[in-house]
């Protein structure tokens, strides 16, 4: 399987072949164009989604680069990104991001579609494992309303967003 590195300081993504031989370098132009991406994920179907922190959204690019589809946009209302940090993808292609700006884990269809966010703060990375938890990396130190740290733990969520247990 080839694999795919957000290239933050170049604004683009690119594929290696699993001996390290460049395949792909992809900076998609006009109004896919990347600023600053930090997440890659790619799915079971190939298709590869990218947090492009810089433009506060996700996009959905085909295993050459092209840019399908454009998800979320910025703000901190439903479908809505600040500073998109990762991305993971469902064995049916649901797709996470951890949504660090506005300190809360959001989820899209396949297709783009927002369905949902859940509150987790300043989340930094997210992961899906075989169950279907979703894992979140969640540093810093902020503080709640009752003056509990809610930051540097990592956090294991159900597929629906309930906690399950952090440490």
């Amino acid at each position: 399987l080839p694999i795919w590195v957000a290239d933050r300081g170049s604004s683009r993504v690119v594929e290696f072949s699993p001996a390290g031989k460049l395949i792909t370098a992809a900076a998609p132009a006009g109004a896919g164009a990347l600023a600053g991406p930090e997440g890659i994920a790619v799915s079971a179907a190939g298709r590869v989604w990218v947090a492009d922190t810089g433009h506060n959204r996700l996009e959905e690019l085909s295993a050459g680069g092209k840019v399908l589809a454009v998800a979320g946009q910025p703000g901190s209302g439903r479908g809505q990104l600040s500073r998109p940090a990762a991305v993971a993808i469902t064995r049916s292609g649901g797709v996470y991001v951890a949504d660090q700006g506005n300190s809360r884990v959001a989820e899209f269809s396949p297709s783009g579609a927002y369905l949902r966010s859940f509150a987790v703060a300043t989340p930094d990375g997210v992961a899906i494992d075989e169950a279907g938890d979703i894992w979140v990396s969640s540093p810093g130190y902020p503080v709640d309303a009752a003056g509990e740290v809610t930051g540097n733990t990592v956090r294991e969520f159900s597929p629906a967003g309930a906690a399950i247990r952090s440490f």
